[in-house]
């Protein structure tokens, strides 16, 4: 078989260039569905609906972006946001070129989203607050955080292209510091024809962890 699915429907407001990395939540509270997109060289944008098969429309006050790329710390800053959800707390990671970062999401009673500024926790970024992630080694983008027990994972894609690999880092808190695992989960494999074995996500079903 295959996969099938409608076509999306994404809001009217948002740039017609390339889009990329994906994500989609279900709100813990609100029970409201989020997308969060990054829009090449633009911004990252976060869309509400109320299935995850939209329609989509955009949530943030006004039509721009939840931030701008570049208002973080650079243009690497626009990589790959991912939600990650802890508790009532929702978090996004995000990032490229050795450098992640985390920063906490707030939604308004309408379902508009926008960076938490007030999480004293959060010490980097002027426009926008976040925190930068240590003790990942060899992080390249594609960010992806959970929680198994007391301890938070992330895992990341390093290198490129064929050579994607997925590697991971554990901490304590969802803002570090962290501690970089040995070995990679995925990896080239030509003999079983894996390729491109980057961005990935993570998933629990029933009792197994799931890598996507």
């Amino acid at each position: 078989g295959r996969w099938t699915g409608p076509p999306r429907s994404l809001p009217a407001s948002w740039p017609k260039s390339q889009l990329w990395a994906p994500s989609v939540m279900k709100h813990p509270s609100n029970g409201l569905y989020y997308l969060i997109y990054a829009a090449g060289g633009q911004g990252t944008f976060i869309a509400q609906a109320t299935s995850p098969l939209g329609p989509w429309k955009n949530a943030t006050t006004g039509t721009g972006p939840l931030y701008a790329q570049g208002s973080m710390w650079g243009s690497s800053d626009g990589f790959d946001a991912q939600f990650s959800v802890d508790g009532d707390t929702v978090y996004m990671t995000f990032g490229g070129g050795g450098l992640c970062g985390i920063a906490r999401l707030s939604f308004a009673a309408d379902g508009t989203a926008s960076i938490d500024n007030t999480d004293a926790r959060m010490t980097d970024g002027n426009a926008h607050k976040f925190k930068k992630l240590s003790g990942l080694g060899g992080y390249l983008e594609g960010s992806v955080m959970f929680k198994n027990g007391s301890q938070y994972f992330l895992a990341y894609s390093n290198s490129a292209c064929q050579n994607y690999n997925v590697q991971y880092a554990v901490g304590s808190s969802p803002l570090g510091p962290c501690t970089h695992g040995s070995g990679t989960i995925l990896h080239l494999d030509k003999g079983k024809n894996v390729l491109g074995t980057g961005n990935n996500s993570v998933f629990k079903s029933v009792e197994d962890w799931c890598i996507v």
